[in-house]
């Protein structure tokens, strides 16, 4: 699905918005033009000088997609370059992001498969009175906040919680083996968001989430204000999520 990367992909100087903005719409508009031209059917397509290409969204297709879903992919594997660009700049600066966060399952499963007004930290670190603080995923939506901690591990394993400090996975080929609870991390991390909204006034719900995509929570007990989702009850909740419309609020 991609050329072999260039040097200029990885260490591009940022453009100002401007730039960015007119050589990007010169770039689709010739590859629509050129598309209306060629034939259908797997042909490979030229490609643009890579050395004169320094854009990280440059729309490159080695090979015409053969179905509309594929190139759908093909368009959100080149954009995840371009969000994590803006991610990691501000306008005077560039971070050199780490390769793995490319080919972070769980992080292409946010940037790709929800909504463009979402705003997802991913593993952000919040300094609290000067000490770094790690937290997983806080999911910004146009009319809440969820602070989102995963649960997985093999497919259809169970969790047996509990308000001990550990709780306990299961699985039908392998024996039993004790994680740590997943709410003490949820709890810090809903922590934080609350305050840092109490702090500058912002009035949004804040949601506490155990996700478990492809296994199972048993906890009959859970706490009134936690949302345990897993392989019964988060497909409902995932398209609800890709559902939401509202736009996004000044706060």
């Amino acid at each position: 699905m991609y050329s072999e990367p260039i040097e200029s992909e990885t260490q591009v100087k940022l453009d100002s918005p401007q730039e960015d903005s007119k050589r990007l719409f010169k770039k689709v508009k010739g590859i629509f033009h050129r598309t209306g031209k060629q034939e259908s059917g797997a042909e490979e397509l030229p490609m643009p000088n890579q050395i004169e290409d320094p854009n990280v969204f440059s729309l490159r297709f080695p090979f015409r997609p053969a179905s509309l879903d594929e190139l759908k992919q093909n368009f959100l594997n080149q954009l995840l370059r371009f969000q994590m660009k803006w991610g990691s700049s501000t306008l005077r600066e560039k971070s050199f992001v780490d390769q793995s966060f490319f080919l972070d399952e769980r992080l292409r499963f946010f940037l790709q498969r929800f909504p463009d007004t979402f705003l997802v930290l991913y593993k952000p670190i919040f300094f609290l009175k000067d000490a770094p603080v790690e937290v997983e995923v806080i999911l910004l939506t146009p009319v809440d906040a969820w602070c989102i901690t995963f649960l997985e591990a093999e497919e259809d394993a169970a969790f047996i919680g509990s308000s001990e400090r550990f709780w306990v996975r299961r699985h039908h080929k392998h024996p039993d083996k004790k994680v740590l609870n997943p709410l003490l991390g949820a709890n810090r991390m809903t922590n934080i968001v609350s305050q840092l909204f109490e702090l500058y006034g912002v009035n949004m719900p804040i949601k506490k989430v155990i996700l478990s995509r492809n296994g199972y929570v048993d906890y009959p007990e859970a706490p009134y204000d936690i949302t345990i989702l897993d392989k019964r009850t988060f497909p409902e909740w995932f398209e609800r999520m890709r559902a939401i419309s509202s736009p996004l609020k000044a706060q």
